[in-house]
């Protein structure tokens, strides 16, 4: 489009952006960048493309704008001077003045209250952070530096300003010509000025301006040139891009002669006929003239130079009389555009894959031939177009091939050098890009450098060419969103597009235009993109506004959200992704998925996926990010350090980048697929496929594979001969793809375009052909625990009292037992009537003492009673304490013989009194006088009594016990050779050596279960590691809170060698405070085999059950190990981290004596890394050779070997390098790195997801080594004998009856339904779940009772609280009393006759929980004591009672335990008792006392178990009876005693049984029939449920089934302290 109708488009408010004109004002009160929106620039040139006028043809053609000999061009890269200030108070006003003195070490003295100010040097380019000035602050997307303090668009009162200055001398044979100075990047305004004059005023921190100074500068003389930089500026509200912001001169700054008939600029847009054979240059030139004589003779001509220097394209004039216009603006004439068209037969087109350039040279001569001016441009020949198909799907083309883009966010940085890079790093960038097989780089919101794009368009990179505006903290602030609908930000914006535009319009790399970043939406976008598209061919992309953007930009889209817009048929615009997560710490995982995608459909056009490297800056010595920021941690999303070191993410993307692609067809038979995913670039020729053979870790053969053709975008299919494989030994292939041809941009011969490792047999892990021998001497067993002794008050009365003895002995061979009564009488002093003694308490006596010798309590018991023979006469007035001691025999362990353990029980600790038998003689009579009154005597005022204590002046007083040593409890197991000791209170490993070294450290425990990691990038943006959850996951793992035994540790003598340790655990659900309740908590059971050799097999299970509220990141167990042990080999997965979804660049293979901190991931920031995948076995060692090896007898395992824990909370990874510990990680199961962002589907089938509703299991073994053990023989050994936990967890018990759920809705259940279909449905209620509602046997009208169909026992209330707050609810037989009575309002609330309190669930923390207590409470309306009866069809007056406010159903425990023995007397029904509460506040319903040992009331109704809320369960009809048949099972209905059957491949029932193969999956089975391979498969969903049908075996989640046994499904609750504390808000006032 002409330049003018440009400027007629535009409205009058951009004038001056676009020409400078004089009316602009040129003054300098340096308020434009403080709140002036709308001033963007005094003086600066009109944008154009870089351009420099040369002396001849010759020199155009072959030189370059910077190139060295070039005599119109001159850096003023260098040394400046310069000051810095946060003020402009303290500007000089004359610094600008040539006289000015400002060498290094001048103090300038502020004046009128300024600050002085120093001057120093600096370099420019350069940012002035890097140089000692200022600071450099990371802002995140989402803030500007200034966080919320300001308002647009104010600035901070406290700047960062940099005064530059420096001399110059313009050469005189510049005399005549126009002069300019450019600066290509300064943030983020600035003022110029020349020998003390103003020359100029911009804004923008990234494209370049341009200001003609040729009426300032003195030629042949020294000249000084002074600029201020303004840091935080107007122009900063829309420059909030994810980044360091930086302050300075940070681009080239250069001085460029024209003469004054000049090209002022230059535009050329490729038109290619329809077989690409000739391309036409549609050709615009303006030009500017500056002298007095302007004649109209002038010409333009323009040829053009292949890149050997050849002229394939004649010099051709276009245009055609040049007339120039008489209209003048400061000083500049202007001419209309001149254009024309240039041919170029059979051009070689420009794409990523061939980046050709031509060089076009461009001429002004007069009308007598004479050259007045030229210049040049490299352009590059190739076609983009928006190509639709018949239904309008639109596709992004380059020379009529659809692209695809595979690309990073490329962020300008360097830690040393801020926003300054120079060439070489630039073109080592590109090159690196190159190699990772990256086509495509962008800035969001921001305009790349100009020597960076040269490097694009010369090495073939596409860009996606971003404007500097991005808004995004404010594009979403209504009426005050930036730029949104304001007018104002129209001239800052515009200016912003216009300066990219103008410059990079010439550009073969720029594919698309980018008009703004993450800046909302409004009718400012809409304006930029209407101008974009009346003045460039090409298209623009936009993510905050779809009507604003030619191509969908899926922002931050997970896949769900990316697959769902392609799914959409409406959706006819090509998409391309943009997001920076899959470079978030250690996030690249499923690279490779976003690649499939965009392979497999044609609207995904790639994407920019992750940045090139982290935002850090450096000490000197040390990498530095914002860890001071709670999200400081976002500035670390490259694939390289920042130090350009690369991560493993780097390698994840060139493999998924990779233009080859090689996939097996039949690895174990030889047959692979290679894909040439090329556009231009066909496979022979051009690619060499090389492959090797291993067998395990030898190489036994190798080639290349040749012959191969594949055109772009095709395929082709290839063998590779194996030769003889030897039975039990591990084969892989690796293939090797290298450039066949060394490519221009590559450093060597051997760059490898992609690798892939296939494995040809298919081991679950090393085969393993020996038996280890396991033998040693026989194990000394020591155990210590200290016993658990719990009572009551009244039991203490009986001498009742309960040991827990977890120790592998009968307490009576390692302890004596004895006891003392203490007494301390509380009677009030008095005399003595007969005798005049003064009696006084003696305080604390021992009443009674001594010792049980016949007590026993057996080894492993818990709760087990003993009963003291003694006999007690009380006073009283007697307050008693009851003193145990356990007295060691001998010395167990490092126990000294004679340690006294001591248990004190007083009246403070059990809650009341000891209601020991009273000796009435013991207390005396009162004497009175004649009026009946207690008599005193005159001289003392005691009271007067006779009789009194006869016993308790003759006892000892009481001297309390020193207080012991605290020992932790253990197991030892010990053979002279091999030492092992458990804590049996926590089934953790404390000590284990062998040889009398130390292979744990000392005191730490091992092996933890883990069930976290440091975070990764998915992690983090996928919400996983939300604080709630991680926080959680933190205190499961790395303390015993939230992950309690279960029991005691179990120890099993298997051997005088060999000795099983079994621990099982309930972990914690959210929060973790309120009440354990066994179905609700994941169970987690760990068993060690320990052997006379040193082994230890280690077998875990984790049971996930259908709790949810627990997200692990991995199943693992953590080993530290003592110091020295520094070195590792392993056959796997490496040499870098490898895990579920990021495979890329590594292979298995042995890596051997690698230094474990070598080995670590370094992600700055304390990051998940260092994983190993596919592990057969690993060896750590010390300097001498010892150590272990971790191995497995069942399958690969990941491995993790690091130097701090995953839970550790250090802000660098480095500060925990230096500790002299390892920590091993052995994963079973873990998320992969990106969870977060790919569908879920992807994820359980890629194995990168832990689903919660399945069981996990894993083994493996720890083995000592020395220097001389052969590590492949050790690993191929095997052991038989170990426990069978992992194995046997999901095994299916033939004749069990199971309810079958579906993996794809665990809340349906197989079913028969009334007409005999076999279908998916929600339960129907276990038999524990109906009630028989019976009117006939009550005692009051229209009451009820309600007797449980499955326990045949009445809904009973068991005791109440006096205080009217609570009572409890247990099952009991009929007696006919109230209590077992209920009625129901016609509000539905459910209360009982006998006292109107309503069966109510209780809350805790004001949420009701499945399995929480239910309870009768005061009425008041509440809605959780309404219930819904529905009737059950098949059961007279059987219902299901459903709750009205939380959806749970009553429903009758199997079973009630209590987490401690202090509510014991709750299980016996005669009260209850809450540690919090005064037990004298409770009663119960008989009028018999029940504290009595002689208690015998009739009235008393014994209950057992007890009620509470759960969901549905299933039904009988629900249940399958799994009976073993050969090697499957049958499966028959246990409701209707009928089968499920294949019949000619559908699913029947009947007496005829179809024998199913279980195949089981991580605790989950596939049921198919294995003679017709068809599989039970949940189906499209009927009006009655989801069908069920066979389908042919292929492992999809529709065919896999969770069985649930009749003994999981019983419901078992642990009340703890917590099941009878009521809130607050449940308690009512009388």
């Amino acid at each position: 489009m002409n330049k003018m109708l440009k400027v007629l488009f535009s409205s009058a408010l951009v004038l001056c952006v676009l020409f400078s004109f004089a009316a602009c004002s040129n003054s300098n009160d340096n308020s434009e960048w403080n709140n002036d929106i709308s001033t963007v620039q005094r003086r600066k040139s009109a944008a154009h493309v870089p351009l420099s006028s040369y002396n001849s043809l010759e020199e155009a053609a072959t030189l370059s704008l910077k190139d060295e000999n070039n005599a119109n061009y001159m850096s003023l890269n260098g040394t400046w001077d310069f000051s810095f200030t946060t003020s402009t108070v303290n500007i000089p006003f004359d610094f600008i003045q040539p006289s000015f003195v400002s060498s290094a070490g001048t103090v300038t003295a502020g004046e009128q209250g300024a600050e002085d100010i120093t001057w120093s040097e600096i370099t420019v380019p350069g940012v002035w952070e890097t140089q000692g000035y200022g600071s450099a602050v990371y802002t995140p997307l989402s803030r500007y530096p200034w966080g919320d303090s300001l308002t647009p668009a104010n600035v901070p009162e406290s700047n960062e300003i940099g005064l530059y200055r420096r001399t110059f001398e313009v050469p005189e044979d510049w005399d005549g010509d126009r002069i300019a100075i450019s600066f290509e990047g300064v943030r983020s305004a600035f003022y110029v000025y020349i020998n003390g004059n103003f020359a100029g005023y911009a804004e923008d921190s990234y494209t370049t301006k341009d200001f003609d100074i040729t009426q300032y500068v003195q030629v042949g003389q020294t000249n000084t040139v002074a600029v201020q930089v303004v840091k935080y500026t107007d122009g900063s509200w829309i420059e909030a891009a994810d980044g360091i912001a930086y302050g300075g001169i940070y681009r080239d700054v250069y001085l460029t002669a024209f003469p004054e008939n000049k090209i002022m600029d230059v535009s050329f847009e490729t038109i290619l006929n329809e077989d690409f054979s000739n391309a036409m240059l549609q050709t615009t030139v303006s030009l500017a003239n500056y002298t007095d004589t302007i004649s109209d003779s002038n010409q333009v001509r323009v040829s053009i130079y292949d890149a050997d220097g050849n002229l394939v394209s004649e010099e051709t004039q276009i245009g055609s009389v040049i007339r120039y216009s008489s209209n003048q603006t400061a000083n500049l004439y202007y001419e209309g555009e001149v254009g024309g068209r240039v041919s170029v037969n059979s051009p070689r087109l420009w794409s990523a894959e061939d980046p050709y350039l031509y060089t076009a040279v461009i001429a002004l001569y007069d009308g007598e031939g004479n050259l007045l001016d030229v210049t040049n441009q490299k352009i590059g020949i190739r076609s983009l177009s928006l190509a639709s198909d018949d239904e309008g799907n639109q596709t992004l083309t380059i020379n009529g091939e659809r692209i695809v883009l595979y690309g990073i966010n490329y962020n300008e940085h360097d830690p040393e050098t801020g926003m300054t890079l120079s060439y070489e790093q630039m073109l080592s960038d590109v090159k690196l890009m190159k190699e990772l097989n990256i086509n495509a780089v962008r800035s969001p919101g921001r305009s790349l450098s100009t020597t960076f794009l040269d490097l694009c368009d010369q090495y073939g990179i596409y860009v996606v060419d971003d404007a500097s505006v991005s808004s995004y903290p404010y594009s979403n602030m209504e009426e005050q969103s930036i730029p949104g609908d304001q007018s104002i930000w129209q001239t800052a914006t515009l200016d912003r597009l216009i300066s990219v535009m103008e410059r990079d319009k010439n550009r073969a790399s720029v594919v698309l235009w980018s008009i703004a970043n993450n800046s909302g939406s409004g009718s400012q976008i809409n304006f930029l993109k209407t101008y974009l598209q009346s003045n460039d061919s090409r298209l623009l992309i936009y993510d905050g506004m779809e009507s604003a953007t030619d191509i969908m930009v899926a922002y931050d889209w997970n896949m769900t959200a990316v697959n769902e817009y392609l799914e959409e048929s409406a959706n006819r615009k090509p998409m391309i992704v943009q997001t920076d997560a899959l470079g978030l710490l250690n996030g690249a995982g499923s690279v490779q998925a976003y690649v499939d995608l965009f392979m497999n459909n044609d609207a995904a056009q790639g994407g920019f996926l992750a940045n090139w490297i982290d935002y850090a800056t450096t000490d000197g010595t040390n990498l530095l990010y914002s860890s001071d920021l709670e999200d400081g941690y976002l500035a670390l999303k490259g694939i390289l350090n920042a130090d350009r070191t690369l991560q493993s993410d780097a390698e994840e993307f060139k493999r998924a980048y990779s233009p080859i692609d090689i996939e097996e067809v039949n690895a174990s038979e030889g047959t692979f697929r290679v894909t040439n995913k090329n556009l231009f670039t066909s496979l022979e020729n051009n690619y060499v496929i090389s492959y090797e053979i291993y067998a395990g870790t030898e190489l036994v053969g190798q080639g290349d594979v040749t012959g191969l053709t594949a055109a772009p975008g095709e395929s082709a299919e290839f063998s590779v001969p194996y030769g003889n494989l030897q039975a039990n030994t591990e084969y892989f292939v690796d293939f090797t793809v290298k450039y066949a041809n060394r490519p221009v941009w590559a450093e060597s011969d051997d760059i490898i375009v992609t690798s892939e490792q296939f494995e040809i047999t298919a081991f679950a892990t090393t085969p393993k052909t020996s038996e280890s021998d396991t033998s040693g001497s026989a194990f000394n067993v020591t155990s210590f625990a200290i016993p658990e002794v719990t009572t009551s008050a009244v039991n203490i009365a009986r001498g009742q009292f309960w040991f827990s003895n977890s120790a592998l002995s009968d307490l009576n061979e390692y302890y004596t037992l004895s006891y003392r009564i203490i007494e301390e009488n509380t009677q009030t002093p008095y005399m003595k009537s007969d005798t005049g003694e003064i009696w006084e308490s003696p305080g604390a006596v021992v009443l009674l003492e001594g010792a049980f010798a016949d007590f026993s309590v057996p080894a492993s018991s818990e709760e087990y009673m003993v009963t003291i023979p003694y006999t007690v006469n009380g006073v009283s007035t007697g307050n008693y304490t009851v003193e145990l001691t356990l007295t060691t025999r001998r010395a167990i362990g490092d126990i000294p013989a004679g340690y006294e353990i001591v248990y004190l029980f007083d009246q403070t600790s059990l809650g009341e009194k000891i209601p020991f038998n009273l000796d009435a003689s013991r207390t005396p009579t009162p004497v009175l006088d004649e009026n009946g009154e207690q008599s005193y005597d005159e001289d003392t005022s005691y009271p007067l009594m006779t009789g009194g204590d006869p016993i308790e002046n003759s006892l000892p007083a009481y001297e309390p016990k020193a207080y012991f040593e605290e020992y932790s409890s253990f197991i030892t197991l010990d053979n002279g050779d091999v030492s092992i000791t458990i804590n049996s209170d926590t089934g953790l490993i404390t000590h284990y050596s062998v040889g009398g070294k130390d292979i744990f450290s000392s005191g730490a425990n091992s092996p933890i279960g883990n069930f976290t990691r440091q975070q990764t990038g998915g992690d983090i943006l996928g919400g996983y590691s939300s604080d709630t959850n991680t926080s959680l996951l933190n205190t499961i793992s790395s303390s015993t809170e939230g992950k309690n035994l279960v029991g005691n540790v179990s120890a099993e003598r298997v051997s005088d060698s060999h000795w099983r340790i079994t621990t099982e655990y309930a972990l914690a659900s959210y929060p973790y405070e309120a009440y354990e309740v066994d179905e609700l908590n994941v169970d987690y059971i760990v068993v060690y085999d320990i052997y006379a050799n040193g082994e230890i097999a280690v077998n875990v299970m984790y049971d996930s059950g259908a709790d949810t509220s627990i997200e692990p990141y991995e199943i693992s167990n953590v080993l530290t190990l003592a110091s020295g042990f520094e070195t590792m080999t392993w056959f796997g997965r490496g040499p870098g981290e490898s895990y579920s979804d990021k495979l890329a660049g590594t292979r298995v293979g042995l890596y051997e004596n690698v230094n474990i901190t070598d080995q670590i991931e370094d992600y700055l920031a304390m990051a998940e890394s260092g994983n190993k995948s596919d592990v057969r076995w690993v060896a750590l060692r010390d300097a001498s050779g010892d150590g272990i090896m971790i191995s497995s007898d069942t399958s690969n395992f990941d491995l993790n070997v690091s130097k701090w824990y995953p839970w550790s909370s250090e802000a660098y990874s480095r500060d925990s390098l230096a500790n002299e510990t390892t920590i091993v990680r052995v994963i079973g199961a873990a998320r992969g790195v990106n969870s977060g962002l790919v569908s879920e589907s992807m994820l359980y089938t890629s194995g990168s997801y832990i689903n919660p509703g399945m069981m996990y299991s894993y083994s493996y073994k720890i083995s000592p080594i020395n220097s001389s053990t052969d590590l492949a023989a050790k690993a191929a050994e095997r052991i038989t004998d170990s426990s069978a936990l992992a194995s046997d967890s999901s095994t299916l018990s033939s004749g069990t009856s199971y309810a079958v759920r579906s993996v794809a809705d665990l809340n349906l259940y197989l079913s028969v339904d009334s007409e005999g279909n076999i279908l998916m449905n929600a339960g129907t209620g276990s038999d524990n779940q109906i009630w028989i509602r019976e009117d006939t046997i009550t005692m009051m009208p229209n009451t009820f009772t309600l007797r449980s169909y499955g326990m045949n026992r009445y809904l009973t209330a068991v005791s109440y609280y006096t205080n009217g707050i609570s009572a409890e609810l247990g099952l009991g037989d009929y007696d006919g009393y109230l209590w077992q009575n209920f009625l129901q309002d016609n509000t539905n609330e459910l209360y009982a006759a006998q006292f109107y309190y309503a069966v109510t669930p209780v809350s805790y923390d004001s949420q009701f929980y499945m399995g929480s207590r239910v309870a009768l409470m005061p009425r008041a309306s509440r809605a959780e004591a309404a219930w819904e009866f529905i009737a059950v069809e098949g059961v007279e007056n059987g219902y299901l009672i459903r709750n009205s406010q939380t959806g749970y159903y009553l429903t009758a425990a199997n079973s009630l335990t209590y987490r401690n023995s202090l509510v014991r007397e709750l299980s016996e029904r005669l009260r209850n008792y809450a540690p919090t509460v005064d037990w004298s506040l409770y009663s119960s319903f008989s009028t018999a006392s029940p504290l009595t040992s002689d208690y015998s009331g009739t009235d008393w109704v014994e209950t057992t178990s007890t009620v509470t809320q759960w969901n549905i369960l299933p039904g009988t009809a629900q249940k399958w009876v799994f009976t073993q048949s050969g090697d499957g099972y049958t499966i028959r209905n246990s409701s209707t005693g009928e089968y499920i059957a294949v019949s000619d491949g559908n699913l029947v029932r009947g007496s005829n049984a179809t024998v199913f193969t279980a195949r089981e999956e991580n605790g989950k089975f596939y049921l198919y029939d294995a003679d017709t391979n068809l599989a039970l498969t949940v189906m499209n969903s009927s009006e009655s449920g989801l069908l069920i049908s066979l389908e042919p075996f292929t492992g999809v989640d529709a065919q896999l089934w969770d069985l649930v046994s009749d003994s999981d499904l019983e419901i078992s609750i642990e009340a703890g302290d917590e099941w009878f504390t009521v809130g607050p808000e449940q308690i009512v006032e009388e």
